[in-house]
């Protein structure tokens, strides 16, 4: 079932990411979009912003891309038409994180 197999992913990006993240940032999203590519290639737009107190952007590293890639992969394997994932990020008051995350998918 997609959520079980991607449960795994949704942690291995949200360690991947929280790993890069300035201490002094509460609040961060990584957006995540598809770019098509030739034949069945593809390729895909990151960027990891902050959202409250912080500035400036993070360089998604290859975790991040390699979580990303598997999360679209695994999405086309079940043919969602996964087009776009943000992943919003915050820290709660006792100091663990929490995330939540918002997918668009391809008109029909």
């Amino acid at each position: 079932m997609l959520q079980e197999e991607q449960l795994p992913i949704d942690r291995e990006l949200g360690g991947a990411v929280l790993a890069l993240l300035p201490s002094q940032w509460d609040a961060a999203s990584l957006r995540a979009e598809r770019q098509p590519g030739t034949d069945s290639s593809e390729s895909y737009v990151l960027s990891i912003e902050p959202l409250a107190v912080g500035s400036g952007t993070v360089v998604p590293d290859e975790e991040v891309q390699l979580a990303v890639r598997k999360l679209f992969l695994l999405h086309r394997r079940y043919t969602t038409g996964l087009r776009s994932a943000c992943y919003v990020f915050r820290r709660k008051p006792d100091g663990r994180w929490a995330f939540t995350a918002d997918f668009q998918y391809d008109e029909e």
